[in-house]
C-alpha cells in the first residue's frame, strides 16, 4: 500500500488495529489471571486469620476451664462477662489492676 507521499506502508491500518486488539486481549487475560491470583491470596489470608482466631478462642476456653477446674457451663458465662467488664472498666479508668502472683509449687505445698 502506498501513502500520499508515494512511500509504501509496511502494514495496513487494519493489520495494526488487529495487532493492538490481540495485545489488548492478551493484557486482559493477564489482568484476569492477576485478579484471580489476588483473590486466592486474600482467601488464604482470611483462612489463616480464621484459624488463628479459632486457636485463640480454644486456648482461652481451655484456660478458663483450667482455672475453674471443670468444663465451662452456661451459668458460668455471665459471671465471667462481669469479671471481664470489671477489669475493662478499671483499665479504662486508669486504675491499677492487681493480679495475684503465681505461687511456686513449694510455696503452695507449705501452706497446705
Amino acid at each position: 500500500m502506498q501513502n500520499d507521499k508515494g512511500v509504501v506502508a509496511l502494514k495496513s491500518y487494519e493489520e495494526r488495529i488487529a495487532e493492538l486488539d490481540a495485545k489488548r486481549e492478551q493484557k486482559e487475560k493477564e489482568l484476569a489471571q492477576l485478579k484471580a491470583k489476588q483473590k486466592k491470596l486474600q482467601q488464604q489470608q482470611k483462612a489463616l486469620e480464621r484459624k488463628a482466631r479459632t486457636k485463640r478462642l480454644i486456648e482461652t476456653g481451655a484456660m478458663i476451664e483450667s482455672f475453674l477446674g471443670r468444663p465451662v457451663e452456661q451459668e458460668d458465662i455471665e459471671p465471667i462477662k462481669q469479671l471481664i467488664e470489671y477489669y475493662r472498666n478499671k483499665k479504662q479508668n486508669g486504675q491499677p489492676i492487681h493480679t495475684p502472683k503465681p505461687q511456686s509449687p513449694s510455696t503452695s505445698s507449705e501452706q497446705s
